[in-house]
C-alpha cells in the first residue's frame, strides 16, 4: 500500500507533511481500491480526501470533485443547487489562474452557508472536502492565486 502524505477523512486529519516516510501514521478508513492504485496522487470524496504524491493538486481535486457534485443536487433547495455551482466556478477560476484573493473568504463562507442551511445530504457533506482542504493547503492556494499561474488539469 502506498504512503499517505496527508488525509483528512471522516473528521480524523493525518498530516504526515515534513515527516520521514517511516515515522508516517496511517489513516484509517480509506478506500481499499483508491489505495491500491499506484498512479493516483490523490482522492478527494463525501468523507474528505487524501494526497500520496507531493505534486498532486489540491486545487484540480477540488475542482473535480464539485464538478462532480454539482449536478448531483435534489434540486428542493436553492442552496444546494445553485451554491455547488458557484463552488465548483470559484474553485475552476482559481486553478485557471483567474482567482482572487477574497475567493478564499467567499469559499469558506458559502461553504458553512451549505453545511448548514440545505435540505439534502449532498448540500450538507459537498463543501466539507472542500473547505478542509483549503484550510489545510491555504498557503498553497493562495501562493498559486497570488501567481496566477495554472498548475492542474481542472476541466470545466
Amino acid at each position: 500500500m502506498s504512503q499517505i502524505l496527508f488525509s483528512s477523512w471522516k473528521g480524523k486529519v493525518v498530516d504526515n507533511r515534513g515527516k520521514k516516510p517511516e515515522e508516517y501514521e496511517t489513516p484509517e478508513g480509506l478506500p481499499e481500491e483508491w489505495l491500491k492504485d499506484e498512479k493516483a496522487k490523490g482522492f478527494m470524496d463525501w468523507d474528505g480526501f487524501a494526497i500520496k504524491d507531493p505534486d498532486a493538486s489540491i486545487l484540480d481535486l477540488c475542482v473535480q470533485f464539485l464538478d462532480r457534485v454539482k449536478g448531483r443536487s435534489c434540486a428542493k433547495c436553492i442552496p444546494c443547487r445553485i451554491g455547488t455551482r458557484v463552488m465548483y466556478d470559484m474553485m475552476h477560476d482559481i486553478a485557471e489562474g483567474k482567482g482572487k484573493k477574497k475567493d478564499l473568504e467567499i469559499l469558506k463562507s458559502l461553504g458553512g452557508t451549505l453545511n448548514e442551511a440545505t435540505k439534502c445530504k449532498i448540500g450538507r457533506t459537498a463543501p466539507v472536502p472542500v473547505l478542509d482542504a483549503l484550510k489545510y493547503f491555504r498557503e498553497k492556494v493562495q501562493q498559486e492565486i497570488e501567481e496566477k499561474k495554472r498548475k492542474g488539469g481542472g476541466k470545466r
